[in-house]
């Protein structure tokens, strides 16, 4: 895996003045709402070949409702209004120990003229399933960046809808079942890789780790697009707060994959042959 993180970062910020002629993929992000998430929803909002049809929330990092509660605030802010929001169920008796740090960091800087707070989320089984009902074959690109849960309900339903997906992207960890992904929902994960769909697991490698430099952050902020400013808003917070452990790429290297895919190698993973993971 070979990324040049201010060229990449720099793109993803920039296609959102380019002009879009041809059909873009369907993509659904399902996502716990960490902080990394913020990060990786604005970079998936600005795939040139891809629209994001849903964003749906699975209980890990925060709570589904206040996932889709910030969420709401950030697409606000980026001036999106036509991306749906679900709430999937609790599946979680434990917090993890970072969701003191996670609540405290904010995910947006513009004024709401409504509290969000009160807004009430549809399911996201709600959500997802006219999608799936509507979609030809092969077509859906499903980006997770938490647990599997919300996928699980889908299929384990509706077995029929495998047919509908055309690939999965996980972020995990290099040994998936050691990963806090995978450990949310054991269940809901060993389910969903025994399905007979494309699923690639991105995860950082320990040799190979990227961070947000101060060089990188700088020329974010001098992008001055919409995106930019939330991106940049988030990484001075994180700056103000001295955590250095928040700054590095995690799912944020599933839309530097969905952008740049040739940077990444793959290889089949044990598991099934329908499974690749990074190298």
């Amino acid at each position: 895996m070979i990324i040049k993180t201010s060229i990449l970062v720099s793109i993803l910020l920039f296609t959102v003045t380019v002009l879009h002629t041809q059909p873009k993929n369907p993509l659904i992000v399902d996502s716990d709402a960490g902080t990394d998430d913020y990060r990786a929803i604005i970079l998936l909002s600005q795939l040139r070949s891809y629209e994001i049809k849903a964003i749906t929330f699975s209980d890990g990092t925060l709570f589904p409702n206040k996932g889709a509660y910030r969420a709401q605030q950030l697409l606000s802010c980026l001036n999106i209004s036509n991306i749906p929001l679900g709430v999937g169920r609790k599946t979680m008796y434990n917090k993890p120990a970072w969701r003191y740090f996670a609540e405290s960091v904010p995910w947006s800087t513009c004024y709401q003229k409504k509290d969000v707070t009160t807004l009430e989320f549809p399911s996201a089984y709600e959500i997802l399933k006219p999608l799936f009902e509507s979609s030809a074959n092969k077509m859906l690109t499903i980006v997770c960046l938490g647990s599997l849960s919300n996928l699980y309900d889908m299929l384990k339903n509706n077995p029929q809808f495998t047919s509908k997906i055309k690939q999965v992207i996980w972020y995990n960890s290099i040994d998936y079942k050691k990963g806090t992904n995978y450990l949310f929902d054991t269940k809901a994960a060993d389910f969903v890789l025994q399905q007979p769909i494309p699923i690639i697991l991105i995860h950082s490698l320990p040799t190979k780790s990227v961070r947000y430099t101060q060089e990188l952050k700088q020329q974010i902020s001098q992008l001055n697009t919409l995106q930019s400013k939330q991106l940049s808003f988030q990484l001075d917070y994180l700056d103000k707060q001295k955590d250095s452990v928040h700054v590095q790429f995690w799912d944020e290297l599933c839309a530097i994959f969905l952008a740049n895919r040739h940077l990444f190698t793959l290889k089949e993973n044990h598991i099934a042959p329908n499974i690749q993971q990074v190298i």
